[in-house]
């Protein structure tokens, strides 16, 4: 008996497939939404308007970049994100610069992230592995 009252109220449970389609899709338009997924084009129409916005710190676009990138340029806390990510996925945050290492923070879970660490996330995050679609994407820090 349970199965099968556990099975008729499922059918009320809107799932996000349903959800993105039926609801997402049919409300927004593409422009919207094309903004909605891109991080750093938000943040410039956000703060065009007077919306306040975290502080972008650097980008990374490409492998060349990374490699040429100044790792203590960095403050002691920051975010680094995909730009098109999705469901947070991908996004380190950091509140804490290690004490006596020059190549290491502290993540908010309170682990150590080294620049190896970034780099290697980084690479990721170039190469798509968060993207809405896994195209390749652009690293920030903010």
């Amino acid at each position: 008996m349970f199965m099968f009252s556990y099975i008729k109220k499922s059918r009320k449970i809107l799932g996000m497939n349903s959800r993105n389609l039926e609801y997402i899709r049919a409300y927004n338009l593409k422009e919207n939404r094309v903004l909605a997924d891109d991080k750093l084009l938000s943040k410039r129409v956000l703060k065009k308007n007077g919306i306040t916005v975290p502080d972008l710190i650097a980008k990374i676009k490409n492998h060349d970049e990374l490699e040429k990138f100044d790792w203590q340029s960095l403050p002691a806390s920051f975010a680094l994100k995909p730009n098109r990510g999705f469901r947070g996925e991908g996004i380190i945050v950091v509140y804490g610069k290690k004490k006596e290492r020059d190549d290491a923070w502290i993540k908010a879970d309170g682990s150590l992230i080294t620049i190896e660490d970034l780099k290697t996330h980084i690479r990721n995050i170039l190469d798509g592995s968060f993207s809405l679609a896994g195209t390749p994407d652009i690293a920030f820090f903010e």
